[in-house]
């Protein structure tokens, strides 16, 4: 079994308040990035693969993860299922997903950022879910869908989420949503002390 490409640990300095002495105070997180190849549509080697590059990631000293765009399910972009097809591996996913990355989290003190396809609407949405060792905590929707092709399989997000984990505030976005300033901006604003993407391609032609 390939277990993907790559973890990428970096130190990210990030000035915060301590609590309740009200007081600004530097400290430092390390964050795990991770690379890995995603199977079409087969969820249970993708989270077998996120299980245990999270723990490689714990064991080097990270307490926040992020996986790639849609790595749950592998991307549909470029893929000939139909959309019935999609929604039932998507909700099969969705099901397994949660209370499996839950025990994960619990289990290794992480917050983690995962790619996911959420088919909780009327159409499908591409979502990245964030749970952490309290439990699951929201599935954030991608908003700015770059393409037709991602506009044809996905419904876009409407909200933006500021969400407080292990002593920081950060928030959500999906590849594409990158590219527009306000979006960081109105994070800030609403007190994001960092931002964490997944990023995904495919295709040997994608740019991400």
């Amino acid at each position: 079994m390939t277990l993907g490409l790559a973890v990428i640990l970096s130190s990210i300095a990030c000035e915060g308040f301590a609590g309740e002495r009200g007081q600004q105070v530097q400290d430092r997180i390390r964050v795990a990035t991770v690379a890995m190849h995603s199977e079409l549509g087969d969820f249970e080697i993708n989270l077998d693969r996120i299980a245990f590059w999270t723990a490689k990631a714990q064991k080097a000293g990270a307490t926040f993860a992020v996986f790639p765009e849609l790595c749950v399910t592998g991307s549909l972009c470029n893929s000939t299922m139909t959309q019935t097809t999609a929604r039932t591996i998507a909700t099969k996913a969705m099901s397994i997903a949660r209370p499996r990355l839950e025990a994960l989290c619990a289990k290794l003190g992480m917050t983690l950022v995962v790619g996911i396809v959420d088919p909780t609407a009327d159409r499908l949405r591409n979502g990245a879910m964030v749970i952490d060792p309290s439990g699951y905590r929201t599935t954030y929707h991608k908003l700015w869908l770059p393409n037709a092709n991602e506009q044809k399989w996905f419904q876009a997000g409407k909200s933006l989420p500021v969400i407080e984990s292990q002593g920081w505030k950060f928030s959500v976005g999906i590849c594409a949503d990158i590219n527009y300033q306000s979006y960081f901006s109105s994070a800030a604003h609403h007190g994001a002390e960092m931002m964490l993407c997944p990023i995904g391609g495919s295709g040997r032609d994608s740019l991400v």
